[in-house]
């Protein structure tokens, strides 16, 4: 995605996240060459972390595609649905990638004093 683009996804949404899939395999390619995807989400509030927990209690899969498709910038909500269609599990690893910008890692320490 080229600068201007992202400048103006930037003015016109506030913060926003630019993730990269690096390294697909092209599945409309026979020589597989591989592809990257990149889609630009809306930075999470609360609530949509909220929501996203809530519905990890009842359905993980269906609660990161559901966070994907609440913060994706409307711009690219049908290139996000199309690749879904051609990686099925491609919501799990971005949702998990959002989700540890905001803070939910497990590379967290914790000792006993």
């Amino acid at each position: 995605m080229d600068n201007k683009k992202l400048s103006e996804l930037k003015e016109k949404y506030g913060e926003v996240i630019l993730v990269k899939v690096p390294d697909l395999q092209n599945l409309d390619d026979d020589r597989g060459d591989p592809v990257t995807l990149e889609f630009v989400f809306h930075k999470p509030k609360s609530r949509d972390i909220e929501r996203f927990l809530k519905e990890m209690s009842k359905d993980v899969s269906r609660a990161m595609k559901n966070l994907c498709f609440g913060l994706v910038v409307e711009e690219m909500k049908g290139e996000l649905e199309r690749a879904l269609e051609k990686y099925p599990a491609i919501h799990t690893g971005i949702a998990n990638s959002i989700l540890d910008r905001m803070g939910m890692s497990d590379a967290i320490e914790l000792k006993n004093l």
